[in-house]
């Protein structure tokens, strides 16, 4: 019973002090995202780790389970409450095509994944289609996609696994490389 109301706390705790102290240097290198990854790896690391020296520890499925739908149910209200869809009129055209080469990218190489994986891996056209609900939404459209199609926990923990890692190293490559292989090719605009 400890351990479920640590694990219910933590879902909350953790995201607000994130955002509280997002002025220390580790959330200014790698932003509150990264921080939140962060986290998350450094608990899964500790919960291996006491598994690995024989303390039998684990936590509880349902609460994540149902700490994601309830995540769902909160994240969704409240990226639609911070959009001003009346300024999204005064959006530049370059924004607007930005954007639209997004989920035209998005489309393309989802599409792909499943003619390639689609027809050899179990559920391959629903991860496929949760991968554009990804790559266009975040997470939470993944996850209710993943609800509407009524798909094991195990599919759903492997697709966001699947994710983090490859948003992980997507997010390292920003981070570290990104920069100095741009600045390469593009000009800075020091006239600002």
């Amino acid at each position: 019973m400890i351990i479920i109301l640590m694990q219910i706390s933590m879902i909350f705790i953790v995201p607000f002090l994130i955002i509280r102290y997002s002025n220390l240097a580790l959330t200014k290198w790698i932003g509150t995202i990264g921080t939140a990854y962060f986290f998350g790896i450094l608990v899964t690391l500790i919960i291996f780790a006491l598994n690995k020296i024989g303390i039998d520890f684990s936590l509880n499925t349902d609460v994540g389970e149902i700490g994601s739908h309830a995540a769902i149910a909160i994240a969704i209200p409240l990226l639609l409450f911070s959009a001003n869809l009346m300024e999204a009129k005064k959006l530049s055209k370059t924004v607007f095509l930005s954007f639209t080469s997004l989920i035209v990218s998005a489309i393309i190489i989802t599409s792909l994944a499943f003619y390639i994986y689609g027809k050899t891996i179990t559920n391959g056209a629903q991860l496929s289609s949760m991968a554009i609900a990804l790559y266009t939404g975040g997470t939470p459209n993944l996850n209710a996609l993943a609800n509407i199609y009524r798909l094991q926990a195990e599919v759903i923990g492997v697709a966001n696994l699947s994710d983090m890692v490859i948003g992980a190293v997507f997010y390292l490559f920003l981070l570290i490389l990104c920069k100095p292989l741009l600045s390469k090719f593009l000009k800075s605009d020091n006239a600002v």
